[in-house]
This record gives structure tokens, C-alpha cells and sequence, in this order.
């Protein structure tokens, strides 16, 4: 098929066999010729929608011999030793089940070179290869002689082979042509310099199968080595060649007329060039060494332009080939040198210095072995001090070797022993490979292979426990010997979750061995042993120590792993893995997914959690290579033989009595069936999550978007080509091709067009802008994020600058301000209206839109509508057409919804017959599997909004629809047939109520729709065992491992579940529920979960399902319920929940009914209210027992409660409240826990000592467990905005969590987060009027604007590091605070609704040891004691600077009028003229020239004074109005002080209250005491006094008094001139003093008989009346 000559190589491609008529494997072998033994590749890559097209297949769908090895982006195939002929050949076979195009060839010689077919790759047509069979017929006879010499050719499509054999003493020579033009062969004979000797021209005959042919004989005497000739078309003047060259075709030898080889010169005879050199030295030196060699052969070269003179002398010997180069320069040079053959390409390179032999005389001599001696010696001469390289003019220096008789012996031997090395070679590593499962087999902990780039190796890793406190860890590895000893470059992980290297130097866990060696702080190295069998590795050992993960005991190392390269010893070649990165091996087992695929599992893990850097192309990269590893280890393209879709969808009801029969199971999965789909699940959770956006789009990397559409192209046609090949996992592949872009072949305009904008609109490429930060994102990673940023971009421009229509189009995508920062082009700021033409930069934008969502949104249906235009019947484009046009998913009435669905339902067929086509190119399953997703979102949708139809035709006919969407999906599944074919042939009737009767009517379909509900609740089960958190918690492991919100996991099932046809279904049978049952009047329960055994427990009543959520029920409860709406979670100890009203039921596929099968919870609903209120009258608080029966029925009757039930709860009970008293007691002491902060009172058991002061009597272990639930419930009214609490609050609730054993670290490190970021708060710069407010500034005291739309000002203290939070959370927290700022008003207590609290907790930072309280010990006696009163109300808001708020109000005043003197000018001219003196003419026209100017003059100065006015009465409007408003805000800001002080000195009276009574008991109790000592002294004689303690004298307490009443007189004068001013203010008059110290006196006698009413405050600690002897309450004075 290919025939290509290059130089004196050749390249052919013939085809060896085709497939027939079933498929098969298609060979073709491919042929180098004359390229010499050194190594070279085949670089290939095959086309899959178009020939031309290169991606890298796998193996069972392209393959060679020798097997191929992955590069990046391709794949490479050796080519093997040459023979004796120098032929080298590839084998390479084609599977045509694949549906490839074609295939494209390169070849490759290490280091640099590649060879192509001229300007252009090889490339095989496989179209051609059919239509090309009567060509190679041809061939394949007329070269049948053994004698015969065959090469082909191809140009310009044209296949051209020629045949020539020998006859007698001349030479026939035949050419046939593959082509349907008439051409004209034009040939002559040519020597070896491919000269034409002559020159004639043939007619080529025409012959069946669109093949020309001719015949050429010539003679003997005109034989030469070449025939050269080249083909003519006529008809377009046009001359085919190959490549640009004439066609040379090398005759049989023994016909040519060839001159012997001219005999080597024995003697040394310089060139003229030599000979008139002008150093004679150099001559003298050369002469001596030709002398001394004189068998050499020599060649000498003048450097053009430089006085530089090369010669060179090449002796052969038997062993090798002698060099000697000798060179006169004057500086010194290095030589780089090395073999090449006949095309002159390098082979090898080696580099040595020249040596000094003189004044300007330079030598160096070097031998090639002689298994190594090919054709030329190529040289480069290099001077380091110039850093250039010295050539022959443009050339190389090239020298033909001398030959030697020995050297063809040796090479065979050479090439011999290379064979039996590989052969001996690939038996060590097929040894090694065989192991590689018994080694896994032994790593418990963990076990990672390599596969090394190139042909280097394969290398595993594997971690093996010793005991609890040993592990060791084996490094094997199979490495070419070429490579010699290589060194383990590597570095140690600390932990598991490490991603930075450190020196094994620093580790002291690991038994490191000797010849270990630094080489810096994170690196080192160590020699891999050889060990028996040729395998390289070395073993080390560590210590570890045991973990408990659930029930199980893991031993793990005390390192986290190794990441690694190998370098040579004895050079520098330095060898990764075929990724292209560092070997990273993790050896902790904790926290590993243990399921099926754990590899693929724990590989993705790695990737998203400590790989550097990631992007959307990776990914689908990495799951391309998830794919192929998945492929080989499956059945890959083996497509199961399906039916058609005729045959699914068109069932003949007479023979379809099978469908009849019992329902058989859905899901009867082979091991490989269910391995398949454990594997597509993991895929698409994966894809999911990065949908998403819970997954980076892009970390510390640049994707150019053309290379983001082809990859993306790539993974989605392959996902296209697996959903044909894989029919039991097209549910997933579906799915996972929905998470996806649409790729496109727009990548590169996405770069482009935005620059045209931006230039086309004057908008500056200036850093830090808007614009230009959106732009660098574009042209470094551009993302499906893309898509909303230019939409809210749009709705800026159409709202004239609305901020807010930006941000809320951000929001409505997903997008926060906490992502626009994360880029790594981040965008740090907001647009502006651009100066130019805002339409049409609006359409400008809408068009780049089009761009974007043509590479990034594959669920637009119009968009892929059009993209699938060519792909599609007319008929079909016209009914998808019209679901275009139909006006999206909304109704007016039940009859244009159900239409509306019809219609899509009709779409989704058409689109369903034609994917189930076997003939269907997997390109346009690509295109249709995106419309038919959409729609069956569509469908989704309408189903949902029709919540009011209960037509029964109508309702079938849905259904009917939705199960034939289903078949089409999931064709494997022979129930899901069996259902549509019992639909198909009984809904129609049984709607219409024609089966018979109504009733029967009714039970058939009740019949029908229990059965699918079935069929629809397995699926969704096998949905939430794949993917849900139970079974096989995928969502769930992969969410922890990337820290995702547990909100997102919680419904990630759901999620998934409410866009498809199952929900759909659901919603459906729930609908006709009822309905049937009436008709058929049926059991009144309905079995959402059913359950097999009865149950017992108490039988307890609620409203709703949601107000028991977090409960947990100690004793076995049945839930006799409400509304349940079917997000609600099933309670701990719940064992059944009977729901009163089908109308507050929940469907089949709601989280509640899917938690509950997974369980095994009864889940049903009643239809009869009077059942429902029967037993809510009968049983409740009862023990009861439920059973279901198999009719569908439920019955329920009281029982006893259990005596063992009893026993255990109090055994149980007894042992918790021992360990949670010990706790309490233990934290009581500690002063963690007081008795004011319980609310309930307790009581201990006797046990307990009588220091412990209060009761205890309640549930310890639920009240742990109702604490964490409030807690929880608390933060999430915090995070809503509901109940919003401080950092004391958040603090406390931190702490309660945290004790808990249960505790969640992640929910309690974004807890802790939110702490410490809403305490760091910074100076903001306001983006409307610049000014720089304080940090606790809610508004610009300037402009008013709001601080979220601000920017951080840099000023900040030097001793912190900046740290940019989110956005989103500062204002969530700004929010909180404002709202926090609203309550204490009510509360009367006031503070900065940005304040920040002093230390941890709001605390003291004193030093010293803590009191209870938080105080130091002994706190400074400067330091400010608080407050005991609340602050005032929440201060005034900062007022407008005068100077900001009337410098730009008043305008300035109009100037007096300009063209007065003109006027006065042109009066008196007119008085200087009369009748008798008339006036010149010029006069007058000056005259008319000063009124018009003087008129325009006072108009223009008229209307100027008008504007000004109207400013200064606008300016007085406002004034006034905002004097209004002041005093509004200041009436108010008085109005909540005087109720702050109104409440505030009722507090101080009642403290003042309580003091005096404290006082008045010791003055009691003093004299109390005075009177026992005086008794004791008198009963006592003898008796001393003790020392009485000090007591302040009557004097001195009088005259602290008075002090504080000369205070309160200052103060009391202060205050009435404040209020007075106040009063004023707000026009009002205080009274005078006389009537205010009546109105304090009724005041005070108010609050004396207040206080008397009130029951006397107790003064003892814990209880007790007032002591006898204690004094009266004294008044206030």
C-alpha cells in the first residue's frame, strides 16, 4: 500500500491478510530497508473518526510484533535486528470490530531524528485497503518468477508497483498503476548518481478493477542500476513523483552494468587543497603520521572561511576500525563524533578533547569496534571558549570507513549474541512478571507497580507487616541490561498525606543500608542489588506500630512512603515511570478502599489529594488510562450479540407468554458483570464529583483549550465506543459521558477571540485588571466555569453596571468569589463599563459564548441539536426541531404537559433505534447520547410538575414511554422487556377500563405497576449499593479523601437518581396508586420497604418525620407518621414507619424508601384515614407487633413488651450512668462543668460522694447524644442565619463535639475555620469613592456603601501573615454579626458589630495561673477592672464629614452678563449717524454683529443662571431632606439610649439592693459576733481576747461616703447639662430641678414596693432563709 523511498532507504507497507465478511484482524507488515542495525521505532497512532486523525489505541484494538511500548501521546514498536539483507520488518494487526480509520506512522532514530514520507506522516487508509485488493492480485501474480524484484510505490494516492525479471540477456520490466486516471509513464535508465542516460514514454493500458498497466523490455547493453521514471497526467499537465523526487528503481544486480569499487589508495596523496596549505608544519606533521599509518585512508577538509585544516586517517584491523584526526587551529576544540549509515544519520554520539601536539597542531585518536563500523564516520568539531560549532560549510564532516573482510563476521556474531541477551532478557522478565502476584499476595499493607518509560523496566513495591511493631519493604525491579547498575534517587514521606521529600537522613525508623548517600536536604541515594535471576531490588526495614480502623487491627509504618526516580551509575540517564513523574509509593493501608478495583481506587485518591498539579485534561487523561487498564482485564470490544431493536421494543403479545409468567430477578450479574460495573461506578463518582466542582478544574497548571477540546474529544469517543461495545454498562457510561464537555474543535478560538474582543474594544491588556485577569485565565486554563463567568459578564453590560446581576449569574453557575480567587490566573476583581459601544461589545460577547459552551456544554439541547445535524434522518431533526421550539418544560394544563411529554417521548425513540443500531458509528453515539440525556431530563422535569393527573390513559401512556427509554439503556435486562411487552399489550385496554370489567381492569394494572415497582426499586438499590455510603460507600470515600461537604455526600445518590427515567417511573406508580386501588378496591396499605418478619416495638405518634431527625430511640419504635416528603433519614431504633396519607407519602426512589430497603425498615402507606385514625386511638404508646402479609396487607395487635428487653436496657443503662458520672465528676472538679449549666437537675446514685452537690436523673448516654444533635442543629441555624452565635457560643460548641466519641475531624476543622476567620479582620478600601475605612467599619463613612463590595486594604501588622479567606464567608459573617447587632438592642446591651474579642475565648491575656473564671491570680493593679453594666445601644453610625457633604452641593453663583458694553458700543453709533449722514455700510454690519453677540451673550449667561438655580434648589431639597432623616436617626439613636438607661438603672438599683443586704448581714452577724465574745469573756475568767481583725471606723466610712457623693454631685451636673442638650436637640424642655427630684422620688418609692412584693433574696450558697438576727433592708439614699 506504501512504497516510500528515503535517500537509499526504503519504507514499504504491504498488506499481509484481510478480515472477512464477520471481522477479524486486518495485517499489514511494514518493511524498512537499508537503515542499518542501530535502534529504531515505529512511532504510530491510528485514526478513529477520520484516517487522518492520531490517538493512541489499545491493545485489543491495534497491535504489533514486536509488542509496542506507551510513549506519550503514542505508541513505539522496535523494529528488530536487520538480516542478512538489511531488512528490518514490523508486524502490525488491525481489529476491525474497532471501526479504526486508519493508521499514521512515523519513524524514529534516538536522539532526534524522525523520518516522515516527505513533509508529511506515513499514513495507511483503511478504506482503501478493500478497494486495493485487485491491484495486489495483480502484483501478487505477475512477480510470481522466484527471479522477480518487486517495490511499490505511492504518490498523491496513486499506487505504483513495479515487477522486473530477466530474460535471456535482456530485462523485462512490468509497472502497474492503482488509479482511475490515464497516465503516462515516462522512464529511462541511470546510473548510481540517478542520472538519465534516456529517455522514453509509455502508454499505460487500462484493466479491469481500476488498474493501468504497462509493459517496458530493455536491453542488455542499455541496462544500468537504476530505472528511473515518473507518471504524467495529460489531461491536467501534472507530474507524480515520490516526494519531489524521480521514481529510482534499483535493478536485479546480476543484470546491471555495474564498475567495479576503485581500489583504496595505498599511499598517503594530499589533496591540492593540502598540498597548498601555508603552514608548512602542519604539512610536515600530517606527512609524519600518514608515514607511521601507512594502510590508512585519509581525507582532509578546509574549513570554509577560517584557517581551520581537518584530516583524518581510518586503518582497518581485524578487531576494530583505527581513527586519527589531526587539526591545525589555534585554540583548543573538542570532537564529537559517532557511526552512521548510508543516509547519514547519527547513530550514537560520543565527545573527546583534542589533544596539543604542537604549535597549532591538534590530534585525537579513537577505534569503533568492529561490530560497531558502519558506513561513515560523522564529526563535529566544538570550541568552548566561543561556545560554536565547527562544520564542513553547512555540513557535517562525513568519511566513508574503509571496510575489512572480518567486520560482516563479527557484526553477525555481535548481532547474534544481542539476540540470545534480549531473548534471555525477556525470559527474566516474563520470570519477574509471573511473581508479581505472589509478591502482591504477600503485601498486606500495600503494593504499587511501575511500568518505566521506554524499554527500561518494570519495577514493584511492596510493604509487608512482621509482627505489630515491624514491617519491611521490598524493591524488585526487572531492568534491561543495557542500563547496567542503577542508583534509587529517592526521599521519604513522612506521613501518608506528605507530598513534600525528605532526607532518609533525617528518618531514623527505617534500618537504611550502607552505601547510603546524601545529596541534599530531601534527596539520597542507594544502590539496587543484584539478586538471583537478573532481578535488581534491595529490601529495608521499619518500624511500625498498630492501628484500630473498625473492628479491624492494621499495622502501620511509621514513614508514609517513598517517592523515587533511578539514575545509571555510569551516566546520567535518568528513568521514571511511562507517566512521566516521579514514582510515589504510600505504605499506610489506613483509610484504603477495600473493595473491588481498590488499585484504580486508591490511584484516584492519590491523584486529587497529593498531586501538585491537576486539570480537567489530566483527569480525563488519567481516566483514559483507567480505561485501557480496564480493557485489558475485561471483555473489552468483544461486543455481546444484541438484540435489535425491532425485536426489544416491538413485542408480539400473542407470543409473549413468558412475560406472564412470575417475574424473574433483574439483576442476576455474572462475577464479571459485577466487577465491570463496581469498576464504571468508581468512574463516574470520580467524573461526578468533578462535575460538581467538589474536584479542582485546574492546580498549579496551564492547559491550552485546544488541547482540552481534543482531549476531551478523545475520552468521550471512547466513552461512545465502549456504551455500543459494553452492553451491560451502559447505564454508567451514559452517565459518565453526561459529566463531560463536548470537546469540539473550537479550543483554539477560545485563545483567539477573546484578544479580538479586547482589541476590537480598546479594552488594555493592563495587569490587574477585570478583563485582563478573565483573559489570562482563558488562555492558561480555561474550564466549564468559563461559561458562567462571561454569562454574568453579559447580564453587567445589560444592566448598565448592576454588580448585582453579576454576582447573582455567578451564583446561579455555581461560582463564589472564594473560586475566582483559587485560579491560578486568579480573578481579584469586579468589571467596568467599558468606553465603547456597549451593544455591540454585548454581541460580541454573546458570539465568544457560543465558543465556550460549544467546547464546554454538552447538555444544551439546541446546541447539540446542531452539532448532530449530519448525523441525523430529516425526520428526526424536524421532531427534535420542534422540542426545541416548544417553550421549554412549563404548562398551562395537564393536557399541553402530557403532550409536551409525548413529544420528547417520540424524540427519544427515533434517537433509541437509531443507538441500537449495530451499523451506527460510534462518532454519532457520541452526539445522540448527549440529545437523549437531556431529554429524559426534560421528561423528568415535566413528571414532576404534573403532581395533579390521575387520568389513567394518560398516566400509562408516560409510563409506557419511560420503560421503552429504560430498554433501550439497559437491553441486557430481559424483565425490563418483559414489562414493556405486558404494557404495550394491556395498558391501553385496562386505562379505558375495557379488561373485562373496571375492576379487573384495575387489578391487572395494579399487577403491572407492582411488578415494575419492583424492577425500578432493584435498580435504584443496585444505583445505592454501587455508589452509596452503605454497601460500598464510594461517595463517601472519595467525599472524606477530598475534604467535600457532607451535605454533598449525604444526597449524591439522590442527586444523581431525581434526573432520571427511575424517578420518573416512581412518580408515576405513586400517581396511579391510588387510583387502582379504589378501582380495585385493594388492601388500604401500600409497601414501600416491606419486610419479611414482624416486628414489635412501641407504636409512637408524630406529625412529621422531619421533627424526629437526630433522635435516637433506645427502644424498639414503630413511627406511626405524618407528613413524610422523602428527604428525612430513618432514626436510630426505628423499625418500621407507617404513614397516615398517601397524599404526605414518599415515592419508591426517595432518600427516606431507598435508607429503608437498604436497612430493612417497614415502610408503608395507608389509603383509609380511618385505619390510620383507628390505630393512633388503639395503640398509642403501646407495645404492638406489625405484620405484612403476602396479599399486601398489614396488621397490627398490641403485645407485651419483652422481659429481656428490660432487663438488657437497665443492665446497660446501670453500666453507662457508672462511666458518665465518673466523667461528670471528673469535670466538675476540673471546673469544666457547673451546675448552672445543666437544664435539667440531677441526682446521683448513693455511690456518688455527698460533695457532689446536685442530683442527677436522666439518660446519660442520650444526653451525649441529644448534646452533639443540638450542637449540630445549632451550627447549621448559625450557617442559615436563623440563630446566629458569637465566638463564646462557637467556642462552646466546638468543644461539645469534640468530646463526643463519634467526633467528626473534618466538621470540626471547618467549625474552627470559620472561628478563626471571622477574628481576622482588616482595613478595607471602599471601590466607590476609595477611602480606607477601619476594620470594624460595616459602611463607608463617606459614601455608605456596604464593606462586602469594598477591597482588603494591605495595611495591616507587620507580625502577621496576610492570609485571603473566602469571601463567602466573610459575608456570611458580616450577616451574623448584623443580626447580632438587631438582638442586643432588645437585649439591652450594645457592642461593634466587628468587634474582636481579646485572646482565646474572649479571656484575659494575664498571666499566672486561671481561676474558674479565667483571671490571673494576681491581676496588675492598673489594669482597667470592667464594666458590671451592658454597654450603651449599638452606636451611631459615623456621619458624613460637612466638609464631604456640602463642598460638592452648592453650585457656583452666575456672572453679571458680557455683552452690556457692547450694547451701550452700539447705541452710540447709531446716534452718531442721521438721514443726512447716512451710515456705511460696514458700520451697519458691525452694529448688527455686536447686538447678536450681545444677545447670545445673555441668553447663554440667562439659561446659566436657571441651571444654577435649579441646582441650588435641588442642593436645598436634598439638604433639607437629609436634616430630616438626620434628626429621624438621631431621634431614634436617643430613643434606644434612654431605654438601654431606663433598663440599666434598674439594674443598678437591684445590685444596689443586694449589696446593702450583703452589708446589712455582716454589720448583723458583727454584732451578733461581738456579743458571743462578750459572753465567753464573762463565762471564762481568765480568758485573753484574741487580736480582733481592723475594722474601718463609722468616721472614715461616713467620709468615703461623702467622697462618692461629691463625685455623684459632679457627675449629676454633667448629666443634666448632656440631657439638657439632648433635649434641646430634639425640641423639647427638661423640667426644672425641684420636679426632677420628685419624679427620682416616685421612682425610688416605685421600686422600694417592687422590691418589697418580691421574694427576699436568699444569702446562703446553696439554700436556706435569711439568718435570724439579720438586719432590715435599708433604704437608698
Amino acid at each position: 500500500m506504501i512504497a516510500a523511498q528515503l535517500g537509499k532507504c526504503s519504507i514499504n507497507v504491504d498488506v499481509v491478510s484481510e478480515p472477512n465478511d464477520e471481522g477479524g484482524w486486518m495485517v499489514f507488515e511494514i518493511t524498512a530497508t537499508g537503515f542499518g542495525s542501530g535502534d529504531m521505532f515505529l512511532h504510530w497512532g491510528v485514526g478513529k473518526q477520520s484516517a487522518e486523525e492520531w490517538i493512541v489505541p489499545v491493545e485489543i484494538q491495534a497491535r504489533t510484533q514486536p509488542a509496542a511500548a506507551r510513549v506519550p501521546g503514542a505508541l513505539q514498536t522496535a523494529f528488530p535486528a536487520p538480516d542478512g539483507q538489511n531488512v528490518r520488518k514490523v508486524r502490525l494487526e488491525i481489529n476491525t470490530d474497532a471501526n479504526l480509520k486508519g493508521c499514521q506512522f512515523v519513524l524514529h532514530k534516538k536522539p532526534n531524528e524522525w523520518l516522515k514520507n516527505g513533509a508529511t506522516n506515513f499514513l495507511i487508509d483503511f478504506s482503501k485497503v478493500a478497494e486495493s485488493r485487485s491491484f495486489r492480485n495483480l502484483v501478487a501474480a505477475a512477480s510470481g518468477e522466484a527471479s522477480a524484484k518487486v517495490s511499490c510505490y505511492s504518490s498523491s494516492g496513486v499506487e505504483v508497483a513495479i515487477i522486473a525479471a530477466a530474460k535471456g540477456g535482456s530485462c523485462e520490466v512490468q509497472a502497474i498503476v492503482r488509479t482511475e486516471r490515464d497516465l503516462v509513464l515516462q522512464y529511462g535508465p541511470a546510473g548510481k548518481d540517478h542520472r538519465w542516460t534516456s529517455s522514453s514514454r509509455l502508454n499505460l493500458e487500462k484493466a479491469p478493477g481500476g488498474v493501468s498497466k504497462g509493459l517496458i523490455k530493455i536491453d542488455g547493453q542499455n541496462l544500468n542500476k537504476y530505472l528511473m521514471f515518473v507518471l504524467h497526467d495529460p489531461s491536467v499537465n501534472q507530474w507524480l513523483k515520490d516526494a519531489g523526487r524521480d521514481f529510482a528503481f534499483e535493478l536485479p544486480e546480476e543484470l546491471c552494468k555495474v564498475k567495479p569499487p576503485e581500489a583504496p589508495k595505498e599511499s598517503f596523496e594530499p589533496a591540492p587543497r593540502l598540498q597548498r596549505r601555508a603552514s608548512k608544519l602542519f604539512s610536515t606533521f600530517v606527512e609524519e603520521v600518514q608515514r607511521a599509518e601507512p594502510d590508512a585512508k585519509t581525507t582532509s577538509w578546509q574549513v570554509p572561511g577560517t584557517n581551520i585544516e581537518v584530516v583524518l586517517l581510518a586503518t582497518s584491523v581485524e578487531e576494530e576500525c583505527q581513527l586519527h584526526v589531526l587539526v591545525h587551529c589555534s585554540t583548543e576544540l573538542v570532537i564529537q563524533y559517532g557511526p552512521a549509515g548510508k543516509d547519514r544519520a547519527w547513530k550514537s554520539s560520543k565527545r573527546a578533547p583534542l589533544v596539543r601536539s604542537g604549535t597549532d597542531k591538534f590530534e585525537v585518536s579513537f577505534t569503533i569496534p568492529a561490530a560497531e563500523v558502519d558506513t561513515y564516520i560523522m564529526f563535529v568539531l566544538h570550541d568552548g571558549a566561543a561556545n560554536r560549532w565547527i562544520k564542513h560549510g553547512p555540513h557535517d564532516f562525513e568519511f566513508e570507513l574503509p571496510r575489512h573482510e572480518e567486520w560482516d563476521r563479527a557484526r553477525r556474531e555481535a548481532e547474534a549474541r544481542s539476540e540470545e541477551e534480549a531473548r534471555q532478557a525477556d525470559a527474566v522478565k516474563n520470570q519477574f512478571l509471573e511473581g508479581r502476584r505472589q509478591r502482591e499476595a504477600r503485601a498486606d499493607i500495600s503494593f504499587t507497580s511501575f511500568a518505566l518509560q521506554g524499554d527500561f523496566g518494570t519495577m514493584d513495591v511492596a510493604c509487608i507487616s512482621e509482627g505489630e511493631h515491624k514491617a519491611k519493604v521490598e524493591i524488585r525491579a526487572w531492568l534491561n541490561p543495557r542500563l547496567g547498575e542503577c542508583l534509587l534517587h529517592f526521599g521519604v514521606f513522612e506521613k501518608p498525606q506528605s507530598r513534600q521529600w525528605t532526607s532518609a537522613t533525617h528518618i531514623k525508623s527505617v534500618q537504611w543500608p550502607a552505601d547510603l548517600t546524601k545529596v541534599d536536604e530531601k534527596a539520597c541515594r542507594m544502590k539496587l542489588q543484584k539478586m538471583e535471576g537478573g532481578i535488581h531490588g534491595i529490601d529495608l526495614a521499619v518500624t511500625a506500630h498498630a492501628e484500630k480502623e473498625d473492628s479491624e487491627t492494621l499495622i502501620e509504618p511509621d514513614i508514609g512512603g517513598f517517592g523515587f526516580v533511578l539514575k545509571t551509575m555510569h551516566g546520567d540517564t535518568w528513568i521514571k515511570p511511562t507517566d512521566g513523574g516521579d514514582a510515589t509509593v504510600r505504605f499506610s493501608s489506613k483509610g484504603r478502599w477495600k473493595g473491588p478495583w481498590a488499585q484504580v481506587a486508591d490511584k484516584i485518591v492519590e491523584q486529587e489529594t497529593t498531586w501538585n498539579q491537576m486539570s480537567l485534561k489530566r483527569r480525563y487523561e488519567n481516566c483514559l488510562d483507567f480505561l485501557d487498564q480496564w480493557e485489558k482485564n475485561s471483555q473489552g470490544l468483544q461486543m455481546r450479540r444484541l438484540a435489535s431493536w425491532t425485536t426489544l421494543v416491538q413485542v408480539d403479545s400473542s407470543k409473549a407468554v413468558w412475560s406472564r409468567m412470575p417475574s424473574m430477578p433483574l439483576i442476576e450479574m455474572s462475577n464479571e458483570e459485577e466487577t465491570n460495573e463496581e469498576f464504571w461506578s468508581w468512574i463516574f463518582v470520580w467524573q461526578r464529583f468533578s462535575f460538581q466542582q467538589l474536584l479542582t478544574w485546574e492546580r498549579n497548571t496551564c492547559t491550552q483549550p485546544r488541547m482540552l477540546a481534543a482531549t476531551t474529544n478523545q475520552i468521550t469517543q471512547r466513552l461512545a465506543e465502549l456504551w455500543k461495545s459494553t452492553a451491560s454498562c451502559r447505564l454508567w457510561i451514559r452517565w459518565t459521558l453526561s459529566t463531560m464537555g463536548r470537546g469540539g474543535s473550537a479550543g483554539q478560538q477560545i485563545r483567539d477571540e477573546i484578544l479580538v474582543i479586547m482589541h476590537a474594544h480598546n479594552i488594555k491588556e493592563i495587569h490587574g485588571t477585570y478583563y485582563e485577569q478573565w483573559h489570562q485565565k482563558l488562555h492558561n486554563n480555561t474550564t466549564p466555569a468559563d461559561i458562567g463567568i462571561c454569562r454574568a459578564i453579559i447580564a453587567y453590560l445589560r444592566g448598565g453596571g448592576d454588580m448585582g446581576s453579576y454576582w447573582r449569574v455567578l451564583g446561579e453557575h455555581g461560582i463564589t468569589k472564594e473560586h475566582l480567587t483559587s485560579y491560578s490566573r486568579p480573578i481579584t476583581t469586579e468589571p467596568y463599563m467599558v468606553q465603547t459601544d456597549v451593544g455591540r461589545l454585548i454581541n460580541d460577547f454573546e458570539r465568544y459564548l457560543a465558543i465556550l459552551r460549544n467546547v464546554h456544554d454538552a447538555l444544551d439541547l439546541q446546541l447539540a441539536l446542531d452539532h448532530a445535524k449530519g448525523c441525523l434522518p430529516g425526520h428526526v431533526q424536524g421532531k427534535l426541531q420542534d422540542i426545541c421550539n416548544m417553550g421549554g418544560t412549563g404548562f398551562n394544563n395537564l393536557d399541553e404537559g402530557h403532550g409536551k411529554f409525548m413529544k420528547i417521548s417520540s424524540g427519544r425513540d427515533e434517537l433509541l433505534a437509531i443507538l441500537n443500531n449495530k451499523g451506527t458509528d460510534p462518532s454519532v453515539i457520541k452526539q445522540l447520547l448527549v440529545i437523549d440525556y437531556t431529554l429524559e431530563t426534560q421528561q423528568s422535569v415535566l413528571v414532576q410538575g404534573l403532581t395533579s393527573e390521575t387520568r389513567l390513559p394518560q398516566l400509562c401512556g408516560q409510563l409506557r414511554a419511560l420503560l421503552t427509554a429504560l430498554v433501550g439503556h439497559l437491553p441486557q435486562e430481559d424483565e425490563l422487556q418483559a414489562l414493556l411487552a405486558d404494557w404495550t399489550t394491556f395498558s391501553d385496554s385496562c386505562s379505558q377500563k375495557r379488561w373485562n370489567s373496571p375492576e379487573e381492569s384495575a387489578l391487572l394494572l395494579k399487577a403491572l405497576c407492582d411488578r415494575t415497582s419492583r424492577v425500578v426499586g432493584e435498580l435504584s438499590d443496585k444505583c445505592q449499593t454501587m455508589m452509596g455510603w452503605r454497601l460500598s460507600p464510594k461517595a463517601a470515600f472519595l467525599g472524606t479523601a477530598i475534604d467535600a461537604p457532607k451535605k454533598n455526600i449525604d444526597v449524591f445518590v439522590d442527586e444523581v437518581l431525581r434526573g432520571t427515567s427511575l424517578m420518573a417511573v416512581s412518580l408515576i406508580l405513586q400517581r396511579m396508586e391510588p387510583v387502582l386501588r379504589d378501582l380495585a378496591h385493594l388492601p388500604p396499605w401500600q409497601m414501600i420497604s416491606p419486610i419479611d418478619k414482624p416486628i414489635k416495638g412501641v407504636l409512637q405518634l408524630i406529625d412529621k418525620m422531619t421533627g424526629v431527625q437526630g433522635e435516637v430511640f433506645h427502644t424498639p419504635t414503630i413511627l406511626l407518621s405524618g407528613a413524610v416528603s422523602g428527604e428525612e433519614e430513618v432514626p436510630d431504633g426505628v423499625l418500621g414507619v407507617l404513614v397516615r396519607s398517601a397524599k404526605e407519602a414518599p415515592d419508591i426512589l426517595s432518600h427516606c424508601a431507598v435508607r429503608a430497603r437498604n436497612f430493612g425498615v417497614l415502610l408503608c402507606t395507608c389509603f383509609d384515614p380511618k385505619i390510620s385514625e383507628k390505630l393512633a386511638a388503639d395503640f398509642a404508646n403501646q407495645w404492638v407487633e406489625v405484620r405484612c402479609k403476602a396479599d399486601g396487607s398489614l396488621t397490627v395487635t398490641a403485645c407485651e413488651k419483652p422481659a429481656s428487653l428490660e432487663a438488657e436496657q437497665a443492665a446497660a443503662e446501670a453500666e453507662h450512668a457508672k462511666v458518665y458520672l465518673t466523667s461528670v465528676y471528673r469535670c466538675f472538679h476540673l471546673g469544666l462543668v457547673f451546675a448552672d449549666r445543666f437544664s435539667q437537675r440531677i441526682s446521683s446514685p448513693i455511690w456518688i460522694t455527698a460533695n457532689f452537690n446536685f442530683d442527677i436523673q436522666f439518660d446519660f448516654v442520650r444526653r451525649f447524644r441529644r448534646q452533639r444533635s443540638a450542637a449540630r442543629r445549632a451550627w447549621f441555624l448559625h450557617r442559615t442565619g436563623v440563630v446566629t452565635l458569637d465566638q463564646i457560643g462557637l467556642k462552646k460548641l466546638v468543644k461539645r463535639l469534640a468530646s463526643h466519641h463519634s467526633r467528626d475531624f473534618q466538621f470540626l476543622k471547618h467549625i474552627k475555620k470559620h472561628v478563626k476567620m471571622s477574628q481576622e479582620l482588616w482595613p478595607w478600601k471602599c471601590s466607590n469613592c476609595q477611602r480606607i475605612n477601619k476594620k470594624t467599619a460595616v459602611e463607608c463613612a463617606l459614601c455608605r456603601s456596604h464593606w462586602s463590595s469594598g477591597t482588603r486594604h494591605r495595611t495591616q501588622p507587620q507580625q502577621q501573615t496576610y492570609s485571603d479567606h473566602a469571601w463567602e464567608v466573610w459575608e456570611a459573617e458580616d450577616a451574623a454579626w448584623n443580626r447580632q447587632r438587631a438582638q442586643s438592642r432588645s437585649q439591652s446591651r450594645s457592642f461593634s458589630p466587628r468587634s474582636r474579642t481579646k485572646g482565646k475565648g474572649g479571656k484575659s491575656k494575664a498571666k499566672g495561673k486561671k481561676t474558674k473564671s479565667g483571671e490571673g491570680k494576681n491581676p496588675p493593679a492598673d489594669k482597667p477592672q470592667p464594666s458590671p453594666f451592658a454597654p450603651l445601644a449599638a452606636e451611631m453610625p459615623p456621619w458624613p464629614s460637612q466638609e464631604g457633604a456640602t463642598a460638592s452641593l452648592l453650585p457656583a453663583l452666575p456672572t453679571a452678563p458680557t455683552g452690556v458694553p457692547n450694547q451701550e458700543v452700539a447705541a452710540m453709533l447709531r446716534s452718531a449717524y442721521s438721514e443726512s449722514n447716512p451710515m456705511p455700510q460696514d458700520v451697519k454690519e458691525y452694529i448688527e454683529k455686536l447686538e447678536k453677540e450681545t444677545a447670545k451673550t445673555v441668553t447663554k449667561t440667562l439659561h446659566s443662571a436657571t441651571t444654577a438655580m435649579g441646582k441650588a434648589q435641588k442642593t436645598l431639597a436634598e439638604t433639607l431632606e437629609a436634616k430630616k432623616q438626620h434628626k429621624a436617626r438621631w431621634t431614634a439613636h436617643i430613643t434606644e439610649a434612654i431605654k438601654t438607661w431606663q433598663s440599666q438603672l434598674q439594674d443598678y438599683r437591684k445590685q444596689q439592693n443586694t449589696l446593702q443586704e450583703v452589708a446589712n448581714k455582716a454589720k448583723a452577724d458583727i454584732e451578733q459576733y461581738k456579743t458571743s465574745i462578750q459572753q465567753l469573756t464573762t463565762t471564762v475568767p481568765g480568758a485573753s481576747l484574741a487580736a480582733m481583725p481592723s475594722m474601718p471606723m463609722a468616721a472614715e466610712v461616713e467620709d468615703a461616703n461623702q467622697e462618692v457623693d461629691n463625685v455623684d454631685e459632679k457627675l449629676q451636673m454633667r448629666l443634666q447639662s448632656v440631657l439638657r442638650s439632648c433635649a434641646e436637640s430634639l425640641g423639647l424642655e427638661l423640667p426644672t430641678v425641684p420636679e426632677e427630684l420628685d419624679v427620682m422620688e416616685d421612682l425610688t418609692k416605685e421600686d422600694e414596693e417592687e422590691n418589697a412584693r418580691k421574694r427576699p433574696r436568699s444569702l446562703e450558697p446553696f439554700g436556706g432563709s435569711r439568718p435570724t438576727g439579720s438586719l432590715p433592708d435599708s433604704k437608698m439614699s
